[in-house]
């Protein structure tokens, strides 16, 4: 099965800015991009179509628990 390319706006989000080279194999839909900083990065067809969702573009924050109170400290007797 042959798969579409993905365009330069989805590979730009991938790798985070303008990439230097992009290597794209239309039989197995796999990705490699060299990103901007000289990084290379591969990616399966899988991992930039899911990307590509409106569900995944908007994460949802991870719930932070309440912080502790903190416990009162006794006071030691003043001993003469």
């Amino acid at each position: 099965m042959a798969y579409k390319q993905p365009t330069q706006k989805q590979i730009s989000d991938l790798v985070g800015g303008s990439p230097m080279d992009v290597a794209f194999n239309p039989e197995t839909g796999a990705l490699c991009v060299i990103g901007p900083t000289g990084q290379k990065f591969r990616f399966t067809h899988q991992d930039w179509q899911k990307r590509d969702l409106p569900e995944a573009e908007k994460p949802e924050p991870p719930q932070e628990a309440p912080p502790k109170p903190k416990k009162a400290r006794k006071s030691k007797p003043d001993t003469i």
